[in-house]
């Protein structure tokens, strides 16, 4: 399993984007918050992504420990993409709060 990892600045803000090398679909993309952020709510930005990442890639690895328990390889849909989706549809509903 690989990814490629694309981080970039749009207009003095950072992107980042990691997409599944095998079928080139994006699994996971960050974006940072508004222009002029106070400092407080840079800080919690930057963890909000951390925190996402460092999920991310435990539950990968969750995944390929028990799909090697279970001799089964993983098929179709890659767990940062699954997780992705997840945390996509609790953002919308936290915004929609």
């Amino acid at each position: 399993m690989g990814y490629f990892i694309k981080a970039k600045m749009v207009k003095s803000l950072p992107q980042l984007k990691i997409i599944d090398a095998e079928s080139g679909s994006t699994c996971f993309e960050w974006r940072y918050g508004e222009a002029g952020c106070l400092e407080e709510d840079s800080k919690k930005e930057i963890k909000r992504l951390f925190k996402q990442l460092f999920i991310l890639g435990c539950t990968e690895q969750l995944l390929l420990e028990t799909s090697r328990q279970s001799q089964m390889r993983p098929t179709g849909t890659s767990a940062l993409q699954r997780i992705a989706k997840l945390s996509n549809s609790n953002q919308n509903q936290r915004e929609r709060a």
